[in-house]
C-alpha cells in the first residue's frame, strides 16, 4: 500500500509540475506577445509621426516662398508708413487751410480787405497755431463784423482783435487798419502718454 500512495503522490507532483510549466509557458508566451505587439505599436507610431513630419516639412517647403514674400512686403510697409503719415497729415493741413480760406473769402465784410495773412508761432510749446489777419476795413464796425464772422469758421477759434488804427486815405475818406489772430484747431501737438497721467495725478 506504501508503494501505491508514493506513486500516486509522485504523479500529482508531476501533473502539478506539468501544470506550473503550462502556464509558465502561457505567461511567457503571453509576455511575448505583448512585447512584440507594442514593439510593432511603437513603430507604428513613430512611423505616423515621421510621416506627418514630413509631409509638415513639405508644407513648409511649398509655403516658403509665401513666407518671403510676406516678410518682403511687411518691409515695404515699414518703409512706406512714415511716407503714408506724412501724406495723410498734408492732405489733413490742405484741406483745413482750404475750408479756413473758403470761408474768410466768403465772408469777409465789404470795403474790408486783407493784406497779411500769416501762421508762424505756437501757443504755447505745444498749443495750437496762431493765425494772424491784417488789413484795411471802411470803419471799425466791419472789423467787429468780420470778427464775429471768424467765429463761425469750425478751424477757428478764441478771435482776438490785436490792434486798430485809423487812417487817412484822402481827404475826404478815412479808413482803419487793423489786425486779428486766432487759433488753428488741430495743430496742437500729441503730448505723451506720462505727461497726460502725470497732468491727471496732480489734479
Amino acid at each position: 500500500m506504501s508503494m501505491i500512495n508514493l506513486i500516486a503522490n509522485e504523479r500529482a507532483q508531476r501533473r502539478k509540475q506539468q501544470g506550473r510549466t503550462r502556464i509558465m509557458g502561457f505567461l511567457w508566451l503571453g509576455m511575448v506577445v505583448l512585447a512584440v505587439g507594442g514593439y510593432f505599436s511603437a513603430a507604428l507610431f513613430i512611423a505616423g509621426i515621421e510621416s506627418k513630419t514630413r509631409a509638415l516639412d513639405a508644407e513648409l517647403q511649398e509655403l516658403e516662398p509665401a513666407r518671403k514674400q510676406i516678410a518682403k512686403l511687411e518691409g515695404e510697409i515699414a518703409r512706406l508708413t512714415p511716407q503714408l503719415a506724412t501724406l495723410v497729415a498734408a492732405q489733413s493741413d490742405t484741406g483745413r487751410w482750404q475750408r479756413i480760406l473758403t470761408h474768410i473769402s466768403f465772408n469777409s465784410p465789404e470795403f474790408l480787405w486783407l493784406h497779411t495773412i500769416r501762421t508762424n508761432e505756437r501757443a504755447g510749446s505745444t498749443g495750437p497755431y496762431t493765425l494772424t489777419l491784417g488789413g484795411t476795413a471802411a470803419s471799425q464796425q466791419l472789423v467787429g463784423e468780420f470778427m464775429l464772422r471768424l467765429n463761425n469758421c469750425p478751424d477757428l477759434e478764441r478771435i482776438e482783435l490785436k490792434f486798430t488804427q485809423e487812417k487817412t486815405l484822402d481827404a475826404w475818406t478815412n479808413a482803419v487798419d487793423f489786425e486779428v489772430s486766432a487759433l488753428i484747431k488741430g495743430t496742437e501737438l500729441p503730448v505723451a502718454n506720462d505727461k497726460k497721467e502725470g497732468a491727471h495725478e496732480k489734479s
